[in-house]
């Protein structure tokens, strides 16, 4: 959610010197932004500390982003959140926004995001379109503020009006579900297709799902790819999974488990347990890639680690079966007790009957290390 301070050097020198107070501050000002583009932040202080002391609130911004980013003197998060408060109070939007950022991560300053959601608001007020994005988020979430999906859509909707691309995405996800706003599908697809264009990877899975299911438009299987592989190659994950499951499966496109392996492999690479569990079941089934329970196992077991339950269950048939791992019943019953405290019905059933079968040191020992696995770390 927290987007990048604005510490980008976006402001020209012909704007600084208009800004100036005399032709003198002015060229100190220019002398010091010199510097600092040229990565030498000490001069860059010696030249505005004067100017930020008698009230210059752009030095003491960008005193601030010297100590932010410690390049050239020791980085000092609390020396940086000193000169952005000074900066904010008097106004500058940029100021007000990076405050807000370092209260809401703690940085240089207890983390409060009730202030945060103050100082986002002052500088959104004044249309930065990133502090925008950020109270739109705050208001969806109730950090620091009451949640309120209405007023969390007019703040994404003025950062997306502004070509935020991230605010595009959320307002198109809000009016998709009808969160805030009226469910509109073509009002959803409009804003998806603004931020995919930029290049925003969860926009281009949230149009590929719209051409994929024929909402705001008729069922457009070739759109659905297309939007779906742009994504997937920025390496979106969930992106990466669905065309695995549409190769997979055979939805919408042909049947082709090969083509499924290569979309599942860096889904599961980038750590998602769904795809690393569908893939451990391909090389279990030997099905798009050759047979190779090992590898199987390995998958099922950082998907179970993750808590989900189909894995587990999965990692807990491996070792009844002695499959990829020596065959371990306590093991076995461990991973289904754990997979049906998931909710996972068979698991269930599978475990009930393995109790039956093994001794009470053996279900005990299974127990108790299952409670171990499930305690909170």
């Amino acid at each position: 959610m927290a987007k990048l301070k604005h510490l980008i050097l976006c402001v020209v020198i012909a704007g600084i010197l208009n800004l100036g107070t005399s032709a003198r501050a002015a060229a100190d000002f220019q002398q010091g932004y010199m510097a600092y583009q040229r990565g030498d932040d000490a001069t860059a202080l010696i030249e505005w500390r004067p100017l930020a002391e008698n009230g210059d609130a752009r030095a003491a911004y960008w005193i601030g982003a010297v100590y932010d980013r410690g390049n050239g003197v020791p980085r000092d998060q609390v020396q940086a959140a000193n000169w952005y408060r000074r900066a904010a109070e008097e106004g500058l939007a940029k100021a007000q926004f990076n405050l807000g950022h370092m209260y809401m991560q703690g940085d240089g300053v207890a983390q409060d995001f009730a202030q945060a959601a103050l100082w986002y608001e002052r500088a959104a007020k004044q249309g930065d379109p990133y502090a925008q994005f950020n109270l739109g988020y705050l208001y969806q979430r109730g950090i620091g503020v009451t949640s309120d999906d209405t007023v969390a859509a007019e703040w994404y909707r003025r950062a997306a009006e502004q070509g935020l691309a991230d605010a595009q995405t959320n307002l198109g996800l809000l009016y998709d579900v009808g969160t805030g706003v009226p469910q509109d599908d073509a009002a959803a697809l409009g804003w998806y297709q603004m931020a995919a264009e930029q290049g925003d990877a969860r926009a281009q899975y949230n149009l590929g799902a719209l051409h994929a299911n024929g909402e705001g438009l008729p069922v457009d299987v070739d759109g659905a790819l297309e939007w779906y592989r742009r994504a997937a190659k920025q390496g979106y994950a969930p992106a990466q999974y669905r065309l695995g499951t549409m190769y997979a499966d055979g939805d919408l496109v042909a049947q082709n488990h090969v083509q499924a392996v290569r979309w599942f492999k860096p889904a599961a690479e980038n750590g998602l347990a769904d795809a690393q569990n569908y893939l451990g079941l391909l090389y279990e089934e030997g099905r798009g890639v050759a047979e190779n329970n090992d590898q199987a196992v390995r998958l099922f077991s950082l998907a179970a680690d993750q808590g989900y339950n189909l894995a587990q269950y999965n990692l807990g048939a491996m070792y009844f079966k002695g499959e990829g791992v020596a065959k371990d019943m306590v093991q076995a019953l461990m991973w289904f007790q754990i997979a049906a405290g998931g909710g996972h019905k068979d698991a269930a059933k599978v475990r009930d009957q393995l109790i039956e079968r093994m001794t009470p040191e053996q279900v005990a020992e299974a127990a108790a290390l299952a409670q171990a696995r499930m305690r909170p770390r």
